[in-house]
């Protein structure tokens, strides 16, 4: 791999890791998390059959004007943080997760426009591969609104709308709100609101106190401040509400074959220690022991844990010799790998502890 020429696709690289996922979930920690949205479902039945919700898109932590419907039906309202392109809940709905639940409402929450797209088309797929689901109405902002939106953020050189609306207060506002989705089930009659909002989802979560049955965050939280992220997130809750937080780092990156072993161990120190380094106003941005870490930290921000397990990231040739040039891995995989070791050369390159150059003869197999 020439790592100078390699650009890396990352709604590409987000849908390559989704066979990756699907390994390293916990499924002791799924079963846990399906039981526990049995019970929360079961807790919103029980409410008077007089209450009546309003189901409403949401845009930048405001409801839009038009709702979608007002039902009698008790809504399960699920938030999902840095959603990427919808793998998670495109799993959660194909086994049946919320089928206990008379409505779902499901937010998909992200900074870049490009993933929730990616999203949108994911549940399109999703809904339209059973003749069970009805769609009742869609609406998205529309191609050519949409690439104004995403030109507007890239040149102002972010990838957050919430940045792009302080960055260009003076033109016309992004929009946030990038899609929303009723779809209906004939024999179950059962109902699912899905939003798309593009913006920065701390900032989304802090909007909507108070709100959510289930707040998902997968393969995130090593990337922000956890201490001072965990309240903001456990703020969005409602009583009784449950988070689901998989795939989180823990301090251990392998490569097989070992190409030079000092040179290998020296690669993952300088990793960790640059994931570990605080940023300029003295925030931890991210920590290379987060999974052992939210042991303490989730209870110290007032949270519960019901099931905890590993979950490692594993990828290897089919035949099991990577250095086989027929070997063949599962799905695009191949690509996933290749991210990944961008990621670290592009991460390790500040370091002042590494020879830059047999860094790069490493990646690049040279």
């Amino acid at each position: 791999m020439d790592s100078d020429e390699f650009q890396i696709d990352y709604v590409r690289y987000l849908r390559s890791k989704k066979t990756v996922d699907d390994r390293a979930l916990n499924h002791r920690v799924l079963t846990q998390l399906e039981s526990l949205i049995k019970s929360r479902a079961q807790q919103l039945s029980i409410i008077a059959d007089g209450d009546r919700v309003k189901v409403q898109p949401c845009a930048a932590g405001r409801c839009h004007p038009r709702n979608f419907e007002t039902t009698p039906k008790h809504v399960f309202q699920v938030l999902e943080i840095g959603c990427g392109v919808g793998a998670m809940a495109e799993r959660l709905l194909k086994n049946g997760f919320f089928s206990c639940c008379e409505a779902t409402r499901y937010v998909f929450a992200d900074t870049k426009a490009s993933n929730l797209q990616a999203a949108i088309a994911c549940m399109n797929d999703v809904f339209s591969i059973t003749s069970k689901w009805s769609l009742i109405s869609q609406e998205t902002i529309g191609e050519e609104a949409y690439d104004s939106f995403f030109n507007t953020a890239h040149a102002a050189g972010v990838n957050s709308v919430h940045n792009a609306v302080i960055q260009t207060r003076n033109q016309a506002a992004p929009v946030s709100n990038l899609g929303h989705a009723h779809f209906h089930a004939h024999e179950t009659h059962q109902d699912i609101y899905l939003d798309f909002v593009c913006m920065d989802f701390i900032e989304y979560a802090r909007s909507n106190p108070n709100r959510f049955d289930l707040v998902i965050a997968a393969a995130f939280l090593d990337l922000v401040d956890i201490p001072k992220t965990l309240p903001i997130i456990f703020s969005a809750l409602c009583a009784g509400g449950t988070y689901y937080f998989p795939i989180n780092f823990d301090g251990t990156t392998h490569f097989s074959p070992i190409i030079e072993a000092a040179l290998d161990l020296s690669v993952e120190q300088a990793f960790h220690e640059e994931m570990d380094k605080p940023s300029p106003d003295g925030a931890i941005v991210s920590q290379s022991h987060a999974g052992r870490n939210l042991a303490q930290y989730i209870p110290a921000a007032g949270g519960g844990i019901d099931s905890w397990g590993s979950s490692s990231w594993t990828v290897a040739a089919r035949n099991g010799n990577p250095t086989d040039s027929d070997s063949s891995y599962e799905g695009d995989e191949a690509y996933f790998l290749l991210c990944i070791i961008q990621f670290i050369q592009d991460t390790v390159v500040a370091s002042n502890n590494l020879d830059q150059e047999k860094v790069k003869q490493c990646v690049t197999n040279d």
